[in-house]
C-alpha cells in the first residue's frame, strides 16, 4: 500500500513539474517576436528627422553641414536598429554596439562641426537615457 501511494505521489509531482515546464521553442519563439517588434517599429528616417530639426536651430547648422549631419544620425541610426534584437539574446553585445554609437557619433560630428558648433553639441549629449532629449533616440 505505502509503494502504491509513493508511486501515486511520484506520478503526480511529474506530472505537475512536467506542466510548468516552458519549451526552449517557446522562448525562442518570444523572442524572436519582440526583437522582430523592437526592430520594426524603430524609424530611422523619422528619428532622423526629429534629430536633425532639433539640431538644425541648435547648432546652427548651414545647408551644406545639413545632409553631412543627416548622414551620420542615419548611419548610426541604422546601427543601432540592427543591435535592437541583440537586447534581448546578447545584452554584452548590444552593450558594445551601443558604447560603439555613443563614441562615434561626436567623433564623427567633429569632423562636420566648426569648434563652437562641437562644444555646443557636447554641451547637447545626454549623459543618461532622457525622454527629453531625442538624442537619447539615438544613444541609449
Amino acid at each position: 500500500m505505502k509503494k502504491t501511494v509513493l508511486a501515486f505521489a511520484i506520478a503526480i509531482g511529474f506530472s505537475m513539474h512536467s506542466n510548468a515546464q516552458i519549451s526552449l521553442k517557446d522562448v525562442n519563439s518570444a523572442t524572436a517576436t519582440a526583437s522582430k517588434a523592437a526592430t520594426s517599429s524603430f524609424d530611422v528616417n523619422g528619428i532622423t528627422t526629429q534629430i536633425v530639426n532639433s539640431l538644425q536651430p541648435k547648432l546652427k547648422l548651414t545647408p551644406d553641414q545639413v545632409p553631412q549631419v543627416t548622414g551620420i544620425v542615419t548611419g548610426l541610426l541604422n546601427k543601432k536598429k540592427a543591435a535592437l534584437p541583440l537586447m534581448a539574446t546578447d545584452k554584452a553585445g548590444y552593450t558594445s554596439a551601443m558604447s560603439g554609437i555613443q563614441s562615434a557619433f561626436p567623433s564623427k560630428m567633429k569632423t562636420v562641426l566648426k569648434a563652437q558648433q562641437y562644444t555646443s553639441l557636447l554641451s547637447l549629449i545626454p549623459k543618461t537615457a532622457s525622454s527629453t532629449n531625442i538624442l537619447s533616440k539615438l544613444l541609449f
